[in-house]
């Protein structure tokens, strides 16, 4: 008996190690930023420019709480809620796009806002700092926006983003976050300065809207009071792009889903899939698709360049994302990839060197070459 009891502490330590290996995965960390040195690509004046940028962070926005449906079972509470963006798509198809982003858990906030600005992979043990969080001291949107110098960066709602970027912002209206039973006060406050950020010139504008979160975890996403926020955000939107210039460019994003009790942190499906939708008044810019109806789908990673390239700044050091094509003017897509590649070959180079069990694959060393031929 007591060899088996010791027998049993032995499997127990294994699977313990096991887990805490492979479940609590932890990943090497480079503090490096990218800078001009590292990147051959130089940007240019072109029409990809532009002089501000609107991003407006929809908390559990998932991708088919945007989608326009024409199915016959719909959900009444959360689908075909967001009229104002179904319009937009079908008349301004080289104007307006939508995306199907899917998110890698933990799909938590924290977590993701953090994938979102620096193209990283957080792991679950990671997280634990969702409760109290942490300042992101790899490189990211923000410091590459700032260290610019072109743009005046403003943030709006949850006050996530402030412990993660705490002297990041020209100016900031940030409201507490962990309120699930509060659905209005940190939109409504967003809403009062909102209006007056957009009139500035050469902005970069970040509004973090919590209320569809919030309703999803205190009713779930089946009841009328989704319906109503869904139906705000959208009337938000249409507000946005009334008052955009023609160098002016709006972006709204899902963090993360929720399943149909309205939680998210794991990875079912209706937490992973969130959306993208992108704006602007410049006529002409995207090439239309040649089927409409295909979804374009792409990982929320692939958020980082895309978003590099509008700002027109390096992409952070560390990012794994690709550019989505389909929202970059076609005459711009090598520009972009070359930009991008670079940034991914200078970080896999620079993590085999501290790993020597990382190595460049040929297939992306070919790439890369092929790309600068």
């Amino acid at each position: 008996m007591q060899y088996l009891f010791i027998l049993l502490n032995i499997v127990y330590g294994i699977g313990l190690l096991l887990f805490l290996n492979g479940f609590l995965l932890t990943r090497r960390t480079i503090l490096q930023n990218s800078t001009d040195i590292s990147s051959q690509q130089q940007f240019k004046n072109g029409s990809s420019e532009f002089n501000q940028i609107v991003l407006l962070v929809i908390d559990a926005l998932r991708y088919d709480f945007i989608q326009p449906q024409q199915h016959t079972k719909l959900n009444p509470f959360y689908h075909n809620q967001m009229s104002h963006v179904q319009q937009l798509l079908i008349r301004h198809p080289r104007q307006a796009r939508l995306v199907k982003l899917h998110a890698d858990p933990p799909t938590t906030t924290l977590q993701r806002l953090k994938a979102l600005t620096t193209g990283t992979l957080p792991t679950f043990i990671d997280f634990s700092y969702n409760f109290f969080g942490y300042e992101v001291n790899e490189d990211n949107i923000l410091f590459q926006s700032h260290n610019n110098n072109k743009w005046n960066i403003s943030f709006l709602g949850d006050d996530t983003w402030l412990t993660l970027y705490p002297t990041m912002f020209h100016r900031h209206h940030a409201y507490p976050s962990f309120n699930v039973y509060d659905l209005d006060t940190v939109d409504n406050g967003i809403l009062e300065h909102l209006d007056e950020l957009i009139k500035q010139q050469k902005s970069f504008i970040i509004a973090h809207f919590l209320g569809v979160d919030h309703c999803g975890h205190r009713y779930s996403p089946s009841h009328t009071e989704m319906s109503r926020k869904l139906r705000q955000m959208d009337m938000v939107i249409l507000n946005i792009t009334s008052q955009l210039k023609s160098n002016s460019l709006l972006i709204v994003v899902g963090d993360h889903g929720m399943t149909s009790s309205g939680d998210h942190g794991g990875d079912e499906l209706n937490e992973i899939e969130t959306a993208m939708f992108v704006y602007t008044n410049k006529q002409n810019y995207f090439t239309l698709l040649e089927d409409s109806s295909t979804t374009i789908h792409y990982s929320q990673m692939d958020f980082v360049p895309t978003l590099s390239w509008y700002l027109q700044i390096l992409v952070p050091y560390s990012n794994l994302g690709f550019v989505i094509n389909e929202l970059i003017p076609e005459h711009e897509h090598l520009d972009a990839m070359k930009q991008n590649f670079n940034q991914i070959r200078l970080y896999l180079s620079k993590l085999s060197s501290v790993d020597s069990t990382l190595k460049l694959s040929n297939e992306l060393t070919m790439l890369y070459s092929r790309l600068n031929s």
